[in-house]
């Protein structure tokens, strides 16, 4: 696959994200900018308030290096988040290479979830779903499958984490979160599956699933080659 040897070890957000829509996963729209006006381009066709991300094959962890300013609301926000957060990398990571700026609508609300593919040494890709955000830590909920698997597994999955019923029970979705969950999980499995090989491991963190229109966006994702 071209975006696979194009990538490099660790793919930029950006290619992650390209690679997961090719399996119709659903990733936020964004635009990679290469200034500060291109970003205020960006976000004017994008709408505020935006995300600011560094795009940087050598952050692969972008907000613990202070390369992500969140909920900026207008071009004179966006263009000082720009300019400050350029700043700060090349100053903490003079090594780093930057490749843009990524510019991406800010989600609110939600329930936040993570998902990922981990290679198995022995038994090969392994679907891993659970709570994300502050759960993560708090309530280590998640639970694995080894890929390919069905629809009934799938949802198997999602009830395994009970705290995710609970907490869109709590919300008062107004759909079952599984009509939405196990499309993408299948997805996430089919992917796996082809291409779990060259994949030491895909982290989506977090995606957001609305309670109320019942649908879902990644908006991180990190996807590492294995290295032969």
């Amino acid at each position: 696959m071209k975006t696979l040897k194009e990538g490099g070890a660790v793919f930029t957000e950006d290619v992650s994200k390209r690679l997961l829509a090719l399996y119709d996963l659903p990733v936020t729209p964004e635009i990679v900018a290469h200034s500060a006006a291109e970003a205020n381009e960006a976000a004017s066709k994008l709408g505020y308030p935006v995300v600011a991300k560094i795009v940087s094959p050598d952050l692969p962890h972008k907000a613990a290096a202070g390369g992500v300013r969140l909920n900026l609301s207008s071009a004179e926000a966006l263009e000082r988040a720009y300019a400050e957060m350029v700043a700060e990398i090349k100053r903490t990571q003079p090594t780093a290479r930057i490749a843009g700026v990524l510019i991406q609508p800010m989600i609110k609300g939600g329930v936040e979830i993570i998902l990922g593919v981990k290679r198995d040494p022995q038994f090969g890709p392994v679907v891993m779903f659970g709570l994300g955000g502050i759960f993560v830590e708090a309530l280590r909920q998640v639970s694995f499958r080894l890929a390919p698997f069905d629809a009934r597994e799938a949802r198997a999955m999602i009830d395994e984490v009970s705290a995710f019923g609970r907490l869109m029970t709590k919300l008062h979705a107004r759909h079952d979160a599984a009509a939405v969950l196990v499309p993408l999980l299948l997805r996430l499995s089919q992917l796996a599956t082809e291409i779990g090989d060259a994949v030491e491991e895909i982290d989506i963190n977090p995606a957001i699933v609305d309670p109320v229109s019942g649908s879902a966006v990644i908006v991180d994702a990190l996807i590492t080659c294995r290295q032969t």
